[in-house]
């Protein structure tokens, strides 16, 4: 429609609202995340996302993931 603009993220960026499919995408990409991982934390933790994304980047396959890729960049260099 004329005059409406393209939703490119959250009105409110503190708080995740898994009603929005805008929103959805926004967050699982910010996160990197799927969307069953995001509503999962939503789910346990609540809207609040930097609550959310300290949940997220702990998690222990996350955090194999990326010390094993500083094992693997020491060991190239």
């Amino acid at each position: 429609m004329v005059g409406e603009r393209r939703r490119r993220g959250p009105d409110d960026r503190t708080r995740i609202n898994l009603s929005e499919h805008h929103e959805i995408d926004f967050w699982t990409s910010r996160f990197d995340c799927s969307e069953a991982e995001l509503r999962d934390a939503v789910n346990r933790l609540g809207t609040c996302a930097h609550v959310v994304r300290s949940f997220l980047r702990n998690k222990p396959e996350r955090l194999y993931e990326r010390v094993g890729r500083r094992f693997a960049d020491l060991a190239r260099n």
